[in-house]
């Protein structure tokens, strides 16, 4: 991600993204007995980056109409998280 924003290449996140990134992040350090609020410490200055470095897409009709119309051009099951 560094070398991308160090190119100055036009990056993108959604809101989903970022709340499943705090879930999955949090989820895992109480899985592994981490310090909880040392760890929401962690994510929520990783989303302030986020917020700085990406454009944030926020979940509007638009963006799952768009979303659709990008999903027939799908050549992998795994490419649909590129989407």
């Amino acid at each position: 991600m560094n070398e991308l924003v160090a190119l100055n290449n036009e990056l993108f996140i959604s809101t989903q993204i970022i709340r499943e990134y705090a879930n999955a992040t949090l989820r895992n350090a109480s899985y592994h007995k981490l310090d909880l609020q040392k760890s929401i410490g962690i994510v929520s200055r990783n989303i302030v980056r986020f917020q700085r470095d990406f454009n944030v897409v926020h979940e509007q009709s638009s963006v799952i109409e768009h979303w659709l119309q990008l999903l027939p051009q799908l050549t992998s099951s795994k490419d649909i998280y590129d989407f």
